[in-house]
C-alpha cells in the first residue's frame, strides 16, 4: 500500500479482519511512502485496511488474503 500527502503527516495504517479484530497497526510520518505488511500466519479471508490521520479514517480499502 502506498500513500501521498500534500504536507508532512502523521498517522496510522490499521488492518482489521472482518470481525473487527486489529491485526496490524503501523504508525507513519511523512509525505509519501510505501508499506509492506507480512501476513504469514494470518487466516485466508477478507481484511479491511484503514488510513487514520488525527483519529479520523481518511481512506479504507478491503483486500482478500488467499492461500
Amino acid at each position: 500500500m502506498g500513500y501521498h500527502f500534500d504536507k508532512e503527516t502523521q498517522g496510522t495504517i490499521e488492518i482489521r479482519d472482518v470481525s473487527g479484530r486489529l491485526m496490524e497497526s503501523i504508525p507513519f510520518t511523512g509525505i509519501q511512502d510505501q508499506v509492506t505488511v507480512t501476513t504469514r500466519g494470518w487466516t485466508p479471508g477478507v481484511y479491511v485496511l484503514s488510513l487514520v490521520v488525527h483519529d479520523k479514517v481518511i481512506e479504507t480499502t478491503k483486500f482478500t488474503l488467499v492461500n
